[in-house]
């Protein structure tokens, strides 16, 4: 978890879309054309690449593209054949992403990485994952009810970020799924809901001082504010 933070020297943000199960619903497309609003944040997307290199020009398009399909997203070109000083950040990114120090072209946002794919396709379903902040609940759970409440205030704020609520009891994978993140960072816990987003899980919600604070902190880490919603 400590690298996690140490990747918090960068900023980042994210778009809010309500789904139900893991399934997105029609509120999506209100939300993607919704107007701006005062203090809206946008996601950051950096792309660590290496102007001129076709392949990593490739990469840069592909970014680019995503973006003007997807409200609330930032891409911010890193060329490292122009700055040789941007290769340190990059390095940290690369060491607590345990990925070769070879991973360029580089997509980097919300403490996630997008370094292999397969063509245009398989780009868009990673950066689909990479903008998610996924809730692991149960049925009749006030405190789950309490995190979808907090949410469903905060998110849209993040247009750039998709929500997906995942139902342990009802749906296999998920909670398949839920068990993997758990031992992937060596911890367990009965408790729910659990919120996966950049990179990290935040196990219960207590109450919209404590646990809405935290994820509302998380969020800001990774975004900046929107310049033309300012007012």
């Amino acid at each position: 978890m400590r690298s996690a933070w140490i990747l918090c020297l960068c900023c980042w943000c994210l778009n809010f879309v309500s789904s139900v199960d893991g399934q997105v619903s029609s509120d999506s497309t209100k939300t993607a054309s919704a107007a701006l609003i005062a203090g809206q944040r946008d996601l950051l997307i950096d792309v660590y690449y290496r102007a001129g290199n076709p392949d990593d020009d490739a990469w840069l398009r592909r970014a680019r593209d995503y973006a003007a399909q997807h409200p609330g997203l930032k891409v911010v070109p890193r060329d490292i054949a122009a700055d040789p000083g941007l290769e340190k950040g990059l390095k940290v990114i690369q060491s607590a992403l345990q990925l070769p120090s070879t991973a360029v072209p580089l997509v980097y946002g919300l403490n996630r990485a997008i370094h292999q794919i397969k063509d245009d396709a398989d780009f868009s379903d990673q950066m689909n994952r990479l903008r998610q902040l996924e809730m692991y609940c149960q049925p009749n759970c006030p405190h789950c009810d309490q995190a979808e409440q907090h949410l469903q205030k905060a998110l849209p704020l993040y247009p750039g970020i998709t929500f997906v609520k995942r139902n342990i009891v009802t749906d296999k994978d998920a909670k398949a799924e839920l068990q993997g993140l758990l031992k992937r960072r060596n911890t367990s816990t009965q408790t729910v809901p659990v919120l996966h987003v950049a990179n990290q899980l935040l196990i219960g919600f207590d109450s919209r001082q404590k646990s809405g604070d935290k994820v509302d902190e998380l969020l800001k880490r990774w975004s900046w504010e929107t310049p033309s919603s300012i007012r």
